[in-house]
């Protein structure tokens, strides 16, 4: 009982030493005896510590026991304009450099989901703020008509399958589907408008037709995390 109980403490100071997990076979004949000994010398004293290691690895190469690194979630990145607002970036998406158009008054910064930036349609997520052209409705209208007249001066046709209401950081927001149709190509997408303290910003996702539905999931938890500063 008492090497045992040597060799629990033994393996859970390593674990709080290396910062790491460690799990021991229940098998308890398959610790060789003489593992069993160094742990006890180890906790007495009679050998150095690089001695118990040496014994801890050999466990470890030939399978008996397991070292893990300790589990650490993945770094959250968030998307910023001006600190205007915050939004949670999805992991596995690559940020693309931000896009000014003075002529509108406008900042967008975008993210392109990993594996998709060479294709003809990169499936995207783009945010942007501008000064709002009148009230929700009237930016709304505007931006759509904007959109409609740019798609269809270089031969293309942009259609809205649906528009409702919703919100956005407990602000009145508006959800449009559209489709357009350019170049043999049908890229869908889904925009979110909210205006803010005289601001307009949209929240939009686009894909090829084919690809959409691949990672609107990711697009909907997004929205859910948009914050304003």
């Amino acid at each position: 009982m008492k090497k045992t109980f040597l060799i629990i403490v033994s393996i859970t100071v390593i674990g709080l030493i290396l910062g790491a997990s460690i799990n021991v076979s229940a098998e308890e004949n398959r610790v060789p005896e003489w593992v069993k000994n160094t742990a006890a010398w180890w906790a007495t004293d009679q050998i150095s510590e690089t001695e118990f290691l040496n014994a801890i690895e050999f466990l470890a190469n030939k399978g008996i026991i397991k070292i893990t690194g300790p589990s650490t979630p993945a770094e959250e990145k968030y998307m910023v304009i001006d600190y205007k607002f915050s939004i949670l970036q999805p992991p596995n998406w690559e940020r693309q450099a931000q896009v000014i158009e003075p002529s509108l008054g406008s900042k967008e910064n975008s993210i392109v989901a990993s594996g998709t930036i060479t294709y003809d349609v990169p499936t995207k997520i783009k945010v942007s703020v501008m000064d709002a052209k009148g009230s929700l409705e009237e930016h709304n209208e505007w931006g759509l008509r904007l959109v409609d007249e740019i798609i269809r001066s270089i031969g293309g046709e942009f259609t809205v399958n649906s528009s409702g209401n919703t919100t956005i950081d407990d602000e009145d927001a508006v959800l449009s589907d559209w489709t357009i149709k350019i170049f043999g190509t049908e890229i869908k997408g889904k925009s979110i408008l909210v205006i803010h303290r005289g601001e307009a910003y949209s929240i939009s996702y686009e894909a090829d037709e084919k690809n959409f539905d691949g990672h609107i999931g990711q697009f909907e938890e997004m929205v859910k995390t948009f914050k304003f500063l």
